[in-house]
């Protein structure tokens, strides 16, 4: 399986690390980068078809019920903030995903293992509550199209909070 992914780096060129591009998912590189012909990415970055990297772990527990348990600990840059449970439910037309752990790699580890499992579009992703090891993998799941949900005061409470969240994780598990 191949994905498109682009490098990034922080202000000053490092530390760089690449970032998925959910949506163009092949079988082969060939195919992948067909996908990003027809549909360029609208984003900073030179996109680039690879081999697909790896799913974050999840158990099936019950039909179409996937879950992830994350270490039960602080987080830190030893377990990379992976300290939530997540989950994802494939349905007969789409999935949702319930949660999406605390930094981006967790989200682009979550996306990588709902399309090991299904080719069914991810439509909702249901953040449970505002803490930063449930929502930081968000990003991945937003820029393929599905629709975020939660409190109605959600939004405003992680505005509120987005920098020092950003600032403590950063300090937790590293940039």
């Amino acid at each position: 399986m191949f994905e498109a992914i682009v490098t990034l780096c922080l202000a000053g060129g490092t530390p760089c690390r690449d970032q998925l591009l959910p949506g163009y998912e092949a079988a082969t590189e060939a195919a992948c980068q067909e996908r990003l012909a027809a549909r360029p990415p609208d984003r900073e970055g030179e996109p680039r078809c690879a081999a697909a990297g790896p799913p974050l772990d999840f158990e099936e527990v019950a039909p179409g019920v996937h879950v992830h348990r994350g270490a039960i600990e602080e987080p830190d840059a030893v377990n990379g903030g992976d300290v939530s449970n997540l989950g994802f439910v494939v349905g007969d037309r789409a999935v949702a995903v319930v949660d999406t752990g605390g930094a981006r790699w967790i989200g682009e580890g979550t996306w990588r293992a709902i399309r090991a499992r299904t080719d069914l579009p991810v439509t909702h992703v249901i953040l449970t509550h505002m803490h930063p090891d449930h929502v930081l993998g968000a990003g991945v799941f937003e820029a393929a199209g599905a629709e975020l949900v939660g409190h109605a005061a959600l939004e405003r409470a992680l505005a509120d909070r987005a920098g020092n969240y950003l600032e403590s994780f950063g300090a937790l598990i590293g940039p």
